[in-house]
């Protein structure tokens, strides 16, 4: 008898002993009407009273935060705007969040328009995944929409963060001290009182930003009207648009932090009152920039595109043109080492760019540099990118080697992503977009510019060519100097000459010449008769 009492026994304590250590469970949010607590935390059942079978956000965060392992909230079909009356629980477990088709989470809780709390933290033994969920109308110190500590984990994916605004440190929409992983997400029109609009990144964050749009957040601090960082920030395939400061870097200010912007787009970002329009760099931050384009009015002080200071800055495969410097350095400002196979547009106020060294291509104040790139647009891929428009001097002159992600991995799409080759023709283009022109077998793309002997591009020069059975096609240069001839039979042995009213050339025999040549002049001096 007295084995009989003491095995029930054990069997009732392993049953309490389950009952207190519930795990993992999936909770389904089905009730956006009241904003209320689990009435039993730990027990693996999401309800707001005993057996009411209502789930609402918080007490499902609760409940999994109680819990051991991965748990994951997803939300009923009738779920459209959760709005809070105060900050969610701070995530300090593993946390998936599915939200689905249309979900909202909002700070305007029962519409009052000046929310004072967050919607979403990360505590440092957080870890969490948002999927498909709009984050607005919530408001902090730091991290308006989304706060992840030092030590948190934060992965999200078709995500919105707009309306969101940090009153103190930075990062309206987010702030990130931890790790961050952000894919196809937009941030958009949230607002900092210190820096980064849309994004700060802390010194102690890694951020990684992919397939992502941050626009028209606005900073009125010392930067980073789109994004500030402070740590370590990977941009890659993203477009940064429309942002703007009272500082410095109306796109991406960044001290003493890392920077690594690949395949992507800064354009139309202001530091109307400062430095930087699209980039600020300065106070010793490294910043790496391969295969970006960096134009259509970003605007400042000086260094419209971009201002450097100190640290070091490494340009590759990129165009900055089209930018504007209201009292110097409309596209470039500062000492750059070694760039390598650039456009810019006007070189005025830095040092490093000379042009036709290094495969640049460098225009002046006097002698812009047009890029030729059409209006912004979906072009194809998650982002809006500015494609080359024929005959762009962008379009086939980079360099392959150069063309590669900061693990040294060759880029195989341009910033549009899968379907989208990264090099077309056999020469990856200058800029975030590869054109879609690819020479047939039988003929070649050839171009060049005349220039002057101080370097400057020549308007109105007629280029001819003359093959070897005596046939000759000419074509005119652009405002820049440049000239391009297409579907020219490939090798062959052409005779290259060029007139001009006001300048003379020797003529140039090219042999065996192959798709992508380059085929430059520079006037000769003239001779003076007595």
């Amino acid at each position: 008898m007295k084995s009989l009492k003491l095995a029930a026994s054990v069997f009732i304590c392993a049953i309490g002993l389950l009952a207190a250590t519930a795990t993992a469970a999936p909770f389904t949010v089905n009730n956006n009407s009241a904003d209320t607590v689990d009435v039993n935390l730990g027990n693996g059942v999401c309800e707001t009273a005993p057996s009411n079978n209502i789930c609402t956000l918080r007490a499902a965060i609760g409940e999994a935060n109680a819990l051991a392992g991965n748990d994951t909230i997803s939300f009923d079909a009738s779920i459209g705007t959760v709005q809070l009356a105060a900050s969610l629980p701070s995530i300090t477990t593993t946390i998936i969040i599915n939200g689905g088709s249309g979900v909202t989470v909002s700070g305007n809780a029962n519409g009052m328009t000046n929310s004072t709390f967050r919607a979403f933290s990360v505590a440092n033994t957080g870890n969490l995944t948002l999927n498909n969920i709009t984050v607005n109308n919530s408001k902090d110190t730091l991290g308006g929409g989304l706060f992840n500590q030092n030590g948190g984990t934060v992965s999200m994916s078709n995500c919105n963060f707009s309306g969101n605004s940090a009153t103190g440190t930075g990062g309206g929409g987010i702030f990130n001290d931890g790790m961050m992983t952000i894919t196809n997400t937009v941030v958009t029109v949230n607002s900092a009182a210190n820096q980064g609009g849309g994004i700060f990144n802390g010194a102690n964050g890694v951020l990684t930003l992919t397939e992502s749009t941050v626009s028209f957040n606005d900073d009125s601090g010392i930067g980073g009207g789109g994004i500030g960082n402070a740590g370590m920030l990977t941009i890659n395939r993203s477009t940064i648009y429309g942002n703007l400061t009272d500082g410095n870097g109306g796109g991406i200010f960044t001290l003493s932090g890392t920077v690594n912007l690949t395949n992507s787009t800064v354009s139309f970002n202001s530091a109307f009152a400062n430095n930087g329009g699209g980039i600020y760099s300065d106070n010793g931050g490294m910043v790496t920039i391969t295969n970006c384009t960096i134009t259509d009015g970003n605007q400042a002080v000086t260094g419209g595109g971009i201002y450097h200071g100190s640290g070091t800055i490494n340009l590759r495969n990129t165009i900055v043109a089209g930018n504007t410097g209201t009292t110097s350095a409309p596209d470039v400002f500062g000492n750059y080492n070694a760039p390598m196979f650039n456009l810019i547009g006007k070189s005025d106020g830095a040092l490093g760019f000379v042009n036709m060294m290094n495969g640049n291509i460098v225009g002046t104040i006097a002698m812009p540099v047009d890029p030729l790139l059409a209006p912004i647009a979906n072009n194809g891929g998650a982002t809006q990118t500015y494609a080359l428009m024929s005959g762009s001097p962008a379009a086939n002159t980079g360099n392959n080697a150069l063309a590669v992600d900061p693990n040294n991995v060759p880029l195989t799409t341009d910033q549009r992503g899968a379907g989208f080759p990264r090099i077309i023709g056999g020469r990856v283009d200058i800029g975030s977009f590869e054109s879609a022109f690819i020479p047939t077998a039988a003929s070649v793309s050839i171009n060049g510019r005349i220039l002057t002997a101080q370097g400057n591009g020549i308007f109105r020069a007629k280029v001819s060519i003359m093959d070897t059975s005596g046939n000759v096609e000419s074509v005119y240069t652009n405002p820049f100097g440049y000239y391009q001839f297409g579907d020219v039979a490939a090798g062959e042995t052409y005779i290259f000459t060029v007139s001009h009213k006001q300048y003379i050339f020797a003529p140039q025999i090219i042999f065996f010449i192959e798709d992508g040549d380059e085929i430059n002049f520079v006037a000769l001096p003239k001779i003076r008769f007595k």
